[in-house]
């Protein structure tokens, strides 16, 4: 059986939006920047994380000093939503100290991703994102994310400079060289 090729699709901004999306009505909420993120409670959030699974092939592998070391990376910053006390979801970015910043990661937490905040954390990615005053800020999306996102991030203003197909590993290193 031939595997299913995955799209990978890059997205650009070079300006903020003109709007906003809503806070969702009812919620206390407060982002965070994470100025140390320890590698237990990253470790938490990730597994927390609504559609996770695509993505956790890039950390699942690294010992708790290379994550911290990934996680205290020259030029990156996490930020958390927290929602009435407890954490909603999160995002990275990185590249804060260039021209481009990169939304690395962003995933609202298993038990909030139908309360309608994925919208407000995908603008308050591009608002932080946008108060470092990048020549641009860009997205990664993929077919088999869970859920899609290719639609939400261009509802927000995000425009498609790049697709790549990608076959998923086999499993036997021969093949996925």
């Amino acid at each position: 059986m031939t595997p299913t090729a995955v799209v990978v699709t890059e997205l650009e901004m070079v300006a903020p939006p003109a709007q906003r999306a809503p806070a969702p009505p009812g919620m206390r909420l407060a982002l965070m920047r994470v100025h140390t993120m320890q590698t237990s409670y990253y470790r938490y959030l990730a597994d927390e994380s609504a559609g996770w699974t695509a993505a956790r092939e890039k950390v699942d592998g690294l010992s708790r000093s290379a994550l911290a070391t990934y996680l205290g990376a020259p030029g990156a910053e996490i930020y958390v939503l927290y929602v009435d006390g407890a954490p909603g979801g999160w995002f990275a970015l990185t590249g804060v100290d260039g021209p481009e910043i990169d939304i690395a990661w962003l995933f609202c937490l298993q038990s909030h991703e139908h309360r309608g905040m994925i919208r407000y954390l995908v603008s308050a990615a591009i608002d932080t994102a946008f108060a470092h005053e990048p020549k641009r800020v860009s997205i990664t999306v993929r077919s088999d994310d869970r859920p899609p996102r290719l639609t939400l991030y261009q509802s927000a203003g995000f425009a498609p400079v790049a697709r790549t197909r990608e076959l998923p590993p086999t499993g036997n290193p021969a093949n996925d060289a």
